[in-house]
């Protein structure tokens, strides 16, 4: 989840795209002037997007809703105790990795930083299918080398 604090400057940074709209909308600014003021960089080809957001939904509209919660940070119990378990059962991929600590320590991990952390600790399982041993078949050699020749029979002195 994102931090209060990360909320509360994009919800001032929304609220300076919305008096920029005013600016412009009301009096008359030009767009880059506008924002400008505001301490915001933002392109004319991209004010209708963004004016058609605070059309549709208001200022929710201009809330900056990219990124998000970012990686959990996993305590050393919980690294000694991911440990264990793969040391134990070493076939346990990501993914059953993390819905098993989720259920331990209510923790949920995402399975690529699950996997990031088991590649941390060398104890990563191979990506990709384990290598076959080709087959070989024993072939009955009874031409000695006449195959070659092709046109000339065995038997016969060249």
């Amino acid at each position: 989840m994102l931090e209060s604090s990360t909320i509360k400057e994009r919800y001032h940074k929304a609220r300076r795209k919305e008096k920029a709209i005013v600016l412009i909308e009301k009096k008359g600014v030009e767009i880059e002037q506008a924002f400008a003021r505001q301490g915001l960089k933002v392109s004319p080809y991209s004010y209708p997007r963004i004016l058609a957001r605070y059309k549709a939904s208001g200022i929710d509209g201009l809330i900056d809703s990219r990124g998000g919660a970012r990686s959990v940070k996993v305590s050393e119990d919980i690294r000694h105790y991911i440990r264990s378990i793969k040391e134990e059962i070493s076939s346990l991929t990501a993914v059953e990795i993390s819905q098993i600590v989720k259920k331990r320590f209510s923790v949920d991990v995402h399975f690529s930083h699950m996997s990031r952390i088991l590649l941390s600790m060398d104890l990563n399982t191979p990506v990709g299918r384990p290598p076959k041993e080709p087959i070989y078949e024993q072939i009955a050699i009874d031409h000695a080398g006449c195959f070659i020749l092709g046109s000339l029979p065995c038997n016969e002195p060249i």
